[in-house]
Parts: structure tokens; C-alpha cells; sequence
């Protein structure tokens, strides 16, 4: 007991961040998710009244990282759909899928799921 050691710890919790986009990139050896939030204000001080804000948090994870946190999603959204119900598509979002998917269908593109919605509209995933 006489060569025990005090250790302080001090804990840093980060910002609370909302996110209503989030994309994902990697290379060999890292996974980078960048959580997005874009709002829109008005900047009395400019002539262009209209300002967008886009706020990013990114997360850099190993592969092996990111799989163990697919692993973790997967069992809290089990629970939380036992609980409370399957997580289903948003009404808005199926209209705007639907809506996607007759502008693609005139390309002759029929491949809705390599788009996400976004801010600006949809991304191509591709």
C-alpha cells in the first residue's frame, strides 16, 4: 500500500453534435464518417441575406474498429426496434425515393440506392 500511486483522470466530453447527413470514405488503412449539420441564418451584416452554416465532426476509425461498431449499431437498433418498433422510412423520404426514381428511370438509371438525400437534394453515392 505505501508505493501505491494517485492518479488524477480528467474526462473531456466532447459537444453534443445533431446530424442530418453523414458520409463515409476510406483508404487502406483508415475509415473517416463525417457527421454533417447544415442550417441555414441570416447575417444582417451581409447584403446577401441568406447564410448557410456547415458543421462537421469527423470520426477516423480502423477497419477493424468500424466493423465492431457496425456489430454495436446493429444490436442497439435490434433492441430499440423490440422495443419500440421497426424503424421505418419517413412518408417525406418515400416521396422524394419516388420522386428520384422517375427522374432515373428517364436516364434509364433504375438504381435508387446508390443515392442518399441531402441538404442540397440527392447525392449520387457512386
Amino acid at each position: 500500500m505505501a508505493n501505491e500511486k494517485k492518479l488524477n483522470v480528467t474526462i473531456n466530453d466532447g459537444d453534443e453534435f445533431f446530424a442530418h447527413e453523414v458520409s463515409v470514405s476510406y483508404n487502406p488503412t483508415l475509415f473517416n464518417i463525417d457527421f454533417r449539420r447544415i442550417s441555414s441564418r441570416v447575417d444582417m451584416r451581409s447584403n446577401d441575406a441568406n447564410v448557410l452554416v456547415l458543421r462537421h465532426n469527423v470520426v477516423i476509425l480502423e477497419p477493424y474498429v468500424i466493423k465492431k461498431l457496425i456489430e454495436v449499431l446493429q444490436k442497439a437498433v435490434d433492441k430499440y426496434e423490440s422495443e419500440f418498433n421497426k424503424i421505418e422510412t419517413p412518408d417525406a423520404i418515400k416521396k422524394l425515393e419516388s420522386k428520384l426514381k422517375v427522374e432515373l428511370e428517364k436516364q434509364n438509371n433504375h438504381n435508387v440506392v446508390d443515392y442518399a438525400p441531402n441538404y442540397f437534394g440527392w447525392k449520387n453515392l457512386n
